[in-house]
Parts: C-alpha cells; structure tokens; sequence
C-alpha cells in the first residue's frame, strides 16, 4: 500500500467529496494498486495554489490497458475509507493531541476535512498551501 497526493481541480473535488464521482482517470505514471491510498488535494490551475481543502480515498480498483483507454492511463475505482470522525487516518492526532505533526511541522495542525480524518501536516506534508 502506497500513498499518494495528487491534485484536483475545484470542478471534479466536489463531486468526489459528495460521492458523485467514484472513479478517477490519471496518468499512469505512479503504480497505483488497489488498497493504495489516495490524498486528493484541491488545487486551482489557474492560480497555481492549493485551497487547504484534501479528502482521502482508497484505490478499490485499477483498469489498465482497456479498449478505449488512452495508453498510458489508468482508471481507479475509489471509496471513503470510512474511518472514525476525530482521528487522522495517517498520524493518528487527535484534536487533544498533535504532538508529532508539531515536532513534524514546527506548528499544531488543522482539519481539512469536515469529517476530521485528515490534519494539514499529513495532507500537505512539504507543500506549501494557499488558505485565501
């Protein structure tokens, strides 16, 4: 299981969020597998910055090399890894204990997700993100 940050557009974000869009076609250039998980961070292109907002989703599916597909592109099927409100799924800091992303990061964290299951220090570790 790998894990994997990848940018998204304002325009396919919110339909992921809502579980409209269950499926996600990227380059091929990563080695996506099934169980991997994937941070999706929502990024402008036109501004060249991310808003702050991430979500995770888990790889339930990789398509590869199928008619119609365009060589060198890959379709994920992905789900809500379900996992507990209050709690990051990657560090495990809560909102009482964030210990390791300010040893990490030098600052305490926030959610950037409304389910808080996902802090700042994990979702965008080494980036710099926009929060206008």
């Amino acid at each position: 299981m790998k894990i994997h940050r990848l940018k998204t557009w304002p325009e396919h974000y919110g339909d992921v969020y809502s579980e409209k869009k269950k499926q996600d076609i990227r380059i091929d250039d990563r080695g996506f597998k099934k169980e991997d998980i994937l941070i999706l961070q929502e990024y402008d292109p036109e501004t060249a910055k991310y808003s702050g907002a991430a979500m995770i989703r888990v790889v339930t599916h990789v398509l590869r090399e199928h008619e119609g597909l365009k060589p060198g592109y890959v379709i994920m099927s992905i789900r809500h890894p379900g996992q507990i409100s209050g709690a990051c799924a990657l560090c495990k800091c809560t909102d009482t204990n964030c210990r390791q992303c300010i040893e990490k990061t030098g600052q305490p964290c926030h959610w950037v997700n409304p389910e808080h299951t996902l802090c700042s220090a994990c979702a965008f570790e080494g980036e710099e993100v926009s929060h206008a």
